[in-house]
């Protein structure tokens, strides 16, 4: 029962997201001017991602 929802949650989210993509031009545009940007600054993310993770990790149990 478990499995069936998850599967049916991630088909109603692809559809919904194909939906928008069909009805909603300017999306496309968008996602591709961010994927554009994501492409140029991966490096930052990185940097960015990794301060997090050294700043948020529990300290060391003894």
């Amino acid at each position: 029962m478990r499995g069936t929802r998850k599967q049916l949650k991630l088909a109603l989210v692809i559809v919904l997201l194909v939906a928008l993509a069909l009805f909603v031009p300017s999306l496309l545009y968008f996602t591709e001017l961010a994927l554009r940007q994501l492409r140029l600054m991966w490096w930052l993310i990185l940097l960015l991602a990794g301060a997090i993770w050294l700043l948020g990790r529990p300290g060391r149990k003894k």
